[in-house]
């Protein structure tokens, strides 16, 4: 696992100085930005026997074999699931199961006793309580590293108590940078429907042939048949279905006021030719209905009725 290049300058700014490195740091930022990969990055490299200087771990030491089969014994990780539907709350007992990792001594002679809470805002108020109290006091050569992307979800006391790290999403060049190096350039006419995050486009690539064959019945705008929906088009809920919808009409909108697109700037000429056949009103009232269905999106509904009447106002759009 190498170090995102967008996060190259937080690297440096971290392990500048190792030996004066935080008990506490905070990595904060976006969502599905790689914080999470980073504070796997630099845990390991903290326990790492040859890492030196700014660089990264070596790989090839006991201790990063270790790492590498979860089973070092001075790493302690909470919530280190890849999984988001595997993300729990963080309760009081896995901060007191942290407090006695760290009353243990070292395995390593001299060594650190490394600790990360992923999406530390799932902690609960005894957890985060506990864990501030670890912070007041924190044991010698100790490092507690907490990723969030919801910075103002922790306790103000945790956040004085540790080092906090702004993490950025990548600019569009370097996102389309990032895919050309991993030979995915091929997603990137979809970098902007995930918001510029490649790792966010990566992470939903097996629904692209799903979002192909959605997006070209969008395409026909008036000529769209109800016949064509089927039901892989619920296979990730509604409301992934209504937010695809919302950045379409968006786009359809922007084009008729601006002649330009933001999420779909591969189908520019199909997206301005609807534009141009599309009624304002009803095309504002397509977006507030959309906003309509998706307050309850999540929710036991008959998504066939509710799909049919939205592409029923979809139709309405076009002249």
């Amino acid at each position: 696992m190498n170090i995102y290049p967008w996060h190259q300058s937080n690297w440096k700014n971290l392990f500048f100085d190792v030996k004066r490195f935080s008990h506490g740091l905070i990595l904060h930022g976006p969502s599905n930005s790689g914080i999470n990969d980073f504070a796997s990055i630099a845990s390991k490299k903290l326990i790492c026997t040859n890492s030196k200087g700014s660089e990264s771990y070596c790989g090839d030491c006991q201790n990063c074999s270790w790492f590498d089969s979860q089973s070092h014994p001075d790493l302690f990780a909470i919530n280190n699931s890849s999984l988001e539907e595997t993300k729990s709350i963080v309760n009081i007992d896995l901060i007191r199961e942290l407090k006695v990792f760290f009353e243990l001594s070292s395995h390593q002679k001299n060594g650190k006793k490394v600790a990360v809470i992923y999406d530390a805002h799932q902690m609960n108020l005894a957890a985060s309580n506990a864990l501030l109290k670890i912070l007041e006091e924190p044991p010698n050569d100790s490092v507690i590293i907490l990723t969030t992307s919801g910075l103002s979800s922790l306790l103000p006391t945790i956040k004085s108590r540790s080092r906090l790290e702004a993490f950025h999403k990548p600019s569009y060049t370097e996102a389309t940078n990032f895919l050309r190096t991993i030979n995915k350039d091929n997603l990137s006419p979809y970098l902007q429907l995930h918001n510029g995050n490649p790792l966010a486009l990566i992470n939903d690539h097996e629904n692209h042939p799903l979002l192909i064959e959605i997006i070209h019945c969008l395409k026909l705008g008036k000529k769209f048949n109800l016949s064509d929906i089927n039901g892989q088009w619920f296979s990730n809920g509604l409301l992934w279905l209504i937010n695809l919808l919302q950045k379409w009409s968006y786009d359809i909108l922007l084009s008729k006021y601006t002649n330009q697109q933001h999420y779909f700037p591969s189908e520019e000429s199909i997206i301005n030719q609807l534009a141009k056949n599309s009624n304002a009103s009803a095309l504002l009232k397509f977006q507030k209905m959309l906003i309509d269905v998706k307050l309850y999106a999540t929710s036991p509904v008959n998504k066939e009725i509710n799909l049919d009447i939205i592409f029923i106002d979809y139709r309405k759009i076009f002249i």
